[in-house]
């Protein structure tokens, strides 16, 4: 855990584009880390303020019944999702065991495997037309690094995702607005 500082934080353009958010007193922040390939630690997913805050937007956009998560993390959206009645199926992938080992423990009985089931696995692997089932929104939170320097990323798997189940809802952590404009044909 992290101290976070007081102050005001942009929240990606959640709520437009001068939207923040502003602490008063300091806020203890987990930060779920790995190493990376040149044996440095890197931040895979916070639970801070704008994280939090972000995430119920997404939450409250997901319908269901059936609903594909992409990327576990340390299981916020779970936790946001865990009293929707109308889920009736939540399906998380998530690729790094140990992930899986830290936080699963600490979610505690929301992940009961009948409603809520995490799987070890590639999310684009169990996405594809021959791995699954249909989903009513897929939720995709499996973003790294400079937002700018992915953007190209997430535009290329939105759309094979789009192409693998375009009934279904595609909702991309932090890139949703960008993700629906290329999706009407918009994208500049």
């Amino acid at each position: 855990r992290i101290p976070m500082p007081p102050g005001r934080y942009w929240l990606n353009g959640l709520y437009g584009p001068a939207q923040y958010v502003e602490t008063t007193e300091t806020i203890p922040v987990t930060h779920l880390q790995a190493r990376n390939a040149d044996g440095d630690w890197q931040t895979w997913m916070v639970d801070d303020p704008t994280h939090w805050l972000g995430l119920q937007v997404y939450a409250k956009r997901i319908r269901g019944p059936e609903v594909f998560v992409g990327g576990l993390g340390l299981g916020l959206i779970l936790h946001l999702l865990q009293s929707r009645q109308d889920l009736k199926r939540i399906t998380v992938v998530e690729r790094n065991p140990d992930v899986m080992k830290l936080t699963i423990p600490e979610m505690g009985p929301i992940i009961n495997g009948r409603r809520i089931t995490v799987i070890e696995g590639d999310a684009w692997e169990a996405l594809a037309p021959e791995g699954g089932p249909f989903y009513d929104t897929i939720f995709l939170d499996l973003w790294r690094g400079p937002i700018a320097g992915q953007i190209p990323d997430v535009i290329e798997k939105a759309r094979m995702v789009r192409g693998w189940h375009p009934e279904a809802d595609l909702l991309c952590f932090w890139f949703s607005e960008l993700v629906d404009r290329d999706r009407q044909g918009v994208l500049t």
